[in-house]
């Protein structure tokens, strides 16, 4: 999707933060490791690239900030889902822009939409591989559990892929829309479809962050 217009977080930002959210309870850590990723997104392109690329920082965080409790399988755990939540809640906000802008403007951008829906499509895959490439640097009894936490959502699915799914429905049902839309029009329209999608989504993300950022400091 196209960029919004904040600046996106830098990964050595999303690390220091997650690293310092992983020093609290595996529950308080679910909640924080959502809060970033879900903040990360919100600032920046929602693609594949940015995807993998904060997941990654995000994860890798943790496991430093974790130090000599990385293998503690509650933690571990708390940022595996706080991860898996976020994505959720990222394919939730890509189909509600769609469906959103779909009532806005009449006519979409086909390729912002198709590589969106591509993008998707994968993003269970993606949220796992992006999890199996930050682990370089954990020990053995971290690795192990890990890799159970990825086999397992290889096997039985995650939080993200249901909502990952719905949102490639919208997504297809727009793209057939652009297929039935004049190339002019969709010239005309298409720029500001990009943007509309991109405001929609930056948005949505945008306030749940904060709804959790401030369920934090309640906590706190």
């Amino acid at each position: 999707m196209p960029a919004s217009q904040h600046s996106e977080p830098r990964d050595n930002e999303l690390h220091a933060a997650a690293e310092k959210a992983a020093r609290q309870s595996p529950e308080t850590l679910r909640t924080a490791v959502q809060q970033i990723t879900l903040d990360a997104l919100s600032k920046g392109r929602v693609d594949g690239a940015r995807i993998k690329q904060v997941v990654k920082s995000v994860f890798e965080g943790v496991t430093v900030g974790l130090g000599e409790k990385q293998s503690d399988r509650a933690a571990l755990e708390g940022a595996f889902q706080g991860l898996a939540q976020a994505l959720d809640k990222t394919a939730q906000a890509v189909r509600f822009s769609a469906q959103e802008a779909a009532g806005r403007i009449g006519n979409f951008a086909h390729q912002d939409l198709k590589q969106t829906a591509d993008d998707m499509r994968t993003l269970e895959s993606m949220f796992l591989d992006s999890l199996q490439s930050a682990l370089s640097n954990v020990d053995a009894a971290s690795r192990v559990i890990i890799e159970d936490l990825i086999a397992h959502g290889r096997r039985s699915g995650t939080a993200a892929g249901g909502s990952a799914r719905d949102a490639v429905v919208s997504l297809e049902a727009a793209l057939a829309q652009t297929v039935r839309s004049s190339g002019e029009a969709v010239a005309k329209n298409g720029a500001e479809m990009g943007r509309r999608l991109a405001q929609v989504t930056s948005g949505f993300l945008a306030g749940l962050a904060a709804s959790l950022d401030e369920l934090s400091r309640k906590r706190d």
